[in-house]
């Protein structure tokens, strides 16, 4: 547990985080599933629908943590699909929450920020380049594709804190689900959920990271 301090009334002041690790979509971005079919199938010349029910069939069947879901949907619809079409439609699926971007231009300057997210690889690049946030590139969002793991395991947070060289009990995780809270929480680490930037701004309050 981190070090606690005791105030003058006697009530113990925890010492904030020194690493704060946030999901991605759900928490810092909003991802249009509508979106992403609409722009697959204008790039595939194939109809909606069709490419709606590949999706499903591609994410029901059996796959490891990491598998490239553009090579699984390309299976799905006997069809080639590229790394950089899948990328392309699943940008323009993304909209950044530009006032979470601004509430992390307001940590302390003594909290390292990292991104854990259940994407491919791929997009670890352009996640860091749309937050252009201090001390965050690409090596420091970390993604299932490069872990072999995958939220909820407490495994992948335990790898992500390894790469990251951080401490569970001085890691705050945050993500809209609590499946993937409970996962961070069984590894150690202090996790809460944030769905909207009210909620986020509370988390990073309560846990005294906020300038």
């Amino acid at each position: 547990m981190p070090a606690a301090r005791f105030l003058f009334d006697g009530r113990p002041d925890i010492s904030p985080p020194r690493l704060l690790l946030l999901d991605f979509d759900g928490v810092l971005a909003d991802f249009h599933h509508p979106t992403l079919v609409t722009q697959l199938a204008r790039q595939l010349g194939r109809d909606p629908a069709v490419v709606e029910a590949a999706l499903h069939r591609a994410a029901a069947s059996p796959s490891t943590a990491g598998a490239l879901p553009w090579q699984r949907l390309g299976e799905q619809l006997q069809q080639a699909l590229g790394a950089e079409q899948w990328l392309q439609a699943r940008l323009a699926a993304t909209s950044l929450r530009q006032e979470c971007r601004w509430l992390l231009q307001q940590l302390r300057g003594n909290c390292a920020l990292a991104v854990l997210s259940n994407n491919p690889q791929l997009l670890a690049g352009p996640i860091a380049q749309a937050l252009a946030l201090p001390g965050l590139d690409a090596s420091r969002v970390l993604t299932s594709g490069a872990l072999g793991l995958r939220k909820p395991d407490p495994a992948c947070f335990q790898r992500a804190l390894q790469q990251l060289e951080g401490e569970p009990a001085s890691t705050l995780f945050i993500d809209n689900l609590f499946v993937n809270v409970r996962g961070a929480r069984a590894a150690g680490l202090m996790a809460d959920t944030a769905h909207h930037t009210q909620s986020l701004r509370k988390v990073l309050k309560r846990h005294q990271l906020l300038r």
